[in-house]
């Protein structure tokens, strides 16, 4: 059995999610309360929930935490200052070209979110460039890319090197996962550049399916002309989809990726930026047809952190069901019928360390119903 989260790293890692420079001083006297042994935890928890850059960038000046620990602040914060400033260019370089090609793309989360809404663009840690696309560009747009060195590939994480996609798996990100993908580019550098091109905002397997027309129709050159993206309140509300979709496969609650204090903190903070209320976000969430996953992402967001703008209007019985209803669309290939129930609500089951377990056993438990009926499952291998 693992050991229960200390609740003071949980109270630490709840105010690194604020990314509020102001209260610095609070989590600098929250870490001097930490046993040596349990910075460890927190660094590797800080990295799981996303926070880790926020993490390095106070404990690296603080003179008086653990040498070992000081020391991994600064080597990491440099580290991830200079993969987050080569990101970005590479970025604007991608995105400029696409729309000098005509292809004038949704820029969508992370890097939207790093350059509008947090402090610095190096604490919003991001992975890919996720960009959505009217079908009509599709092909444009990946011939532009692959005309800027893109390839369809994905980096091999032991090795750093690029390895083709196999056909079937092409055909299975545009008919299942409903984008293109995926597109690399690995600089002189060393550092890669992985582009999705995104049709609809929802796999084939998800019954919750965003009207993707509705957040394609209401984009806007951000401030500098630089970019496009969804109109605030469509922006959170596809930022509480996705952060409903990751928690529906058993693969991410096994690893601790389906409750991530980032997902949040991207809502808490574009509110911020964005002099957002819950009644706005809810309304545009509703022509979306995303309601229900906006009303539990913003309950939770408010549940975390103690507050939204306007939260009174949120539909807290909604939100519970929601967040109870487990499924796994790749094993299910729908999330129409729910595994099983949690036995926690959110704001607590995201430190629960052990919370695989139960998501384990509500599979095997689904799986043995279905095999006494005698019903079979049919396996298509894929290269």
């Amino acid at each position: 059995m693992t050991r229960p989260l200390n609740p003071a790293v949980r109270g630490i890692l709840i105010e690194l999610a604020r990314f509020e420079p102001s209260r610095d001083s609070e989590v600098r006297s929250a870490l001097r309360s930490l046993d040596p042994a349990e910075w460890g935890r927190l660094f590797e928890l800080a990295g799981t929930h996303r926070v880790l850059a926020n993490l390095s960038r106070i404990a690296a000046e603080m003179t008086d935490a653990p040498a070992p620990s000081k020391h991994l602040a600064r080597r990491l914060l440099l580290m991830l200052k200079r993969q987050a400033a080569m990101r970005r260019w590479e970025s604007q370089q991608t995105i400029a070209a696409l729309r000098a090609d005509g292809i004038d793309a949704a820029v969508l989360k992370g890097y939207v979110l790093g350059i509008e809404c947090y402090p610095e663009f190096y604490l919003r840690e991001t992975g890919d460039l996720d960009l959505l696309v009217e079908p009509d560009l599709l092909e444009r747009a990946a011939a532009s890319l692959q005309r800027q060195g893109f390839l369809t590939s994905q980096v091999v994480p032991a090795t750093g090197e690029l390895e083709s996609l196999s056909p079937a798996r092409i055909e299975g990100y545009r008919n299942e996962l409903q984008h293109l993908g995926e597109f690399t580019r690995v600089t002189e550098a060393g550092s890669a550049l992985t582009i999705d091109l995104h049709f609809r905002l929802s796999t084939v397997f998800d019954h919750r399916a965003p009207d993707t027309q509705v957040f394609l129709s209401h984009t806007a050159d951000d401030v500098g002309g630089d970019y496009r993206r969804f109109a605030p309140e469509l922006f959170v509300a596809h930022l509480a989809y996705h952060a409903w979709w990751d928690t529906q496969t058993l693969t991410n609650v096994r690893s601790g990726l389906d409750l991530r204090l980032f997902q949040y903190s991207d809502i808490l903070l574009a509110f911020r930026a964005w002099d957002l209320t819950c009644g706005a976000v809810v309304e545009w969430a509703h022509r979306a047809n995303v309601l229900d996953t906006a009303t539990w992402a913003l309950w939770m967001t408010s549940e975390l952190f103690g507050g939204l703008a306007g939260d009174d209007v949120l539909d807290r019985k909604l939100a519970a069901e929601v967040d109870r209803a487990f499924t796994d669309r790749w094993l299910q290939r729908g999330t129409d019928s729910p595994i099983g129930q949690w036995d926690r609500l959110g704001p607590s089951r995201i430190f629960d360390v052990d919370r695989g377990a139960q998501a384990t056993a509500m599979v095997i438990d689904w799986l043995d119903r279905h095999t006494k009926r005698g019903d079979v499952l049919t396996w298509i291998e894929r290269d």
